[in-house]
């Protein structure tokens, strides 16, 4: 079972997403504006670590996971994505050392190690590292390290997959809390990075935590190219009963671009298949795709939806254009292990959806594939909720 999934409502901060709404009837204690729907804090990528070399003296590499859990648990180990394998590898070759923070890396002093992994790590494989057993305090920072044992780690390596722009709430308010960070002269120096996902932390009483995340990338399959007819988005079902309402007034994504489309982004709010609305063109479609950029589009009046409502976010082109001039959506795909499904954001209920009528008949992926995406709400009113006084948080 998870202990922790990504945030369904969420306040924007430095373009990510953290939850802090109450409910009193329709009284809504709120920060700034707020948000409900999954959105990463850039464009989300798949990156990766290849451990070929020894992982100690002038040329050691060492690649370092970082996180805290918030609760006294004991950590049994970790869940990695492997990319590739060159050479051969022993199952014991590669240990995972549990490691106090020191200064923002990792301290150098083990605290527990294990080679123990199942399946053997192989291309495009899931894999977990499981016998640390180690008491964590709640709160404390920690970091998982990777090193390559082999006696010739120059050919016989294994490329560990990590995930940029996580959806995570915590890996961007707390910069230094999930992220990872690597060395390439044995520990002597630490090079930091942030705001990673891609692996799931293990704890001995079978719950869970993280984001294993198996790819994410720009989609440009046929099918999914944002053009003429054909529209991209996000299908979710919103937490919460009828009761409560959501004063919709824009919608925020990370759109891109392949050629030079001559027409602009609008961004529609369907809910099943009925459109509520459109945003005006988007007026910077000469921008879209540069430096990630995270671009919302506002409708001309608040919208409002329900909880348990299944609504649509997607982009369209306001130009016909073509398969070689046209707009893309980013997408994520979760791992599918039934012990990381129930870290998907929402409860699992996210789709990528897409129509290639103009919006009268969609198609849904499987869950666990879905494009970031989120509601932007009413920064006065956002959310409100019918009857008796109610309280909501949604994790």
């Amino acid at each position: 079972m998870p202990i922790k999934k990504a945030t369904a409502i969420s306040i924007l901060a430095a373009l990510c997403f953290c939850v802090s709404m109450a409910i009193a009837g329709s009284n809504v204690k709120k920060s700034i504006t707020s948000y409900v729907g999954v959105a990463a804090s850039g464009a989300p990528g798949a990156n990766t670590s290849i451990l070929n070399a020894a992982p100690t003296g002038a040329s050691g590499k060492q690649l370092a996971f970082g996180f805290i859990s918030e609760q006294a648990k004991t950590i049994d180990g970790v869940r990695v994505y492997v990319t590739a394998v060159a050479g051969a590898l022993a199952t014991t070759d590669i240990s995972v050392e549990l490691q106090h923070d020191n200064a923002g890396s990792p301290s150098g002093t083990a605290l527990a190690t294990t080679t123990t992994v199942s399946p053997a790590l192989a291309a495009s494989t899931w894999s977990n590292f499981s016998g640390l057993n180690y008491a964590l305090t709640a709160g404390a920072k920690y970091w998982l390290v990777f090193k390559n044992n082999n006696a010739t780690p120059t050919t016989n390596y294994p490329t560990l997959q990590l995930l940029t722009a996580a959806l995570t709430p915590w890996t961007w308010n707390q910069k230094y809390v999930w992220d990872y960070s690597s060395t390439s002269n044995g520990g002597t120096s630490w090079s930091a990075g942030y705001n990673v996902s891609g692996f799931r932390v293990n704890y001995s009483d079978s719950t869970y935590d993280g984001e294993p995340i198996e790819a994410a990338a720009v989609d440009s399959l046929t099918g999914y190219q944002i053009y003429g007819s054909n529209e991209v988005g996000l299908k979710m079902t919103l937490p919460g009963s009828a009761s409560l309402t959501y004063n919709v007034v824009g919608i925020v994504t990370i759109p891109q671009k392949t050629g030079t489309p001559a027409g602009s982004l609008v961004f529609k709010l369907y809910n099943g298949a009925t459109l509520l609305a459109s945003t005006p063109s988007l007026s910077n479609a000469s921008q879209t795709g540069q430096y990630n950029t995270v671009e919302a589009g506002y409708f001309s009046s608040a919208v409002q939806v329900h909880g348990g409502d299944t609504i649509r976010i997607s982009l369209a082109d306001d130009s016909a254009d073509s398969a070689s001039n046209y707009y893309r959506a980013y997408y994520i795909t979760w791992d599918s292990d039934a012990n990381s499904t129930p870290l998907i954001p929402l409860g699992g209920n996210l789709w990528r959806t897409y129509t290639s009528d103009g919006g009268s008949t969609w198609t849904d992926s499987a869950s666990g594939t879905f494009i970031p995406a989120a509601l932007i709400l009413d920064p006065d009113t956002p959310v409100s909720a019918s009857g008796s006084q109610h309280a909501y948080t949604f994790n």
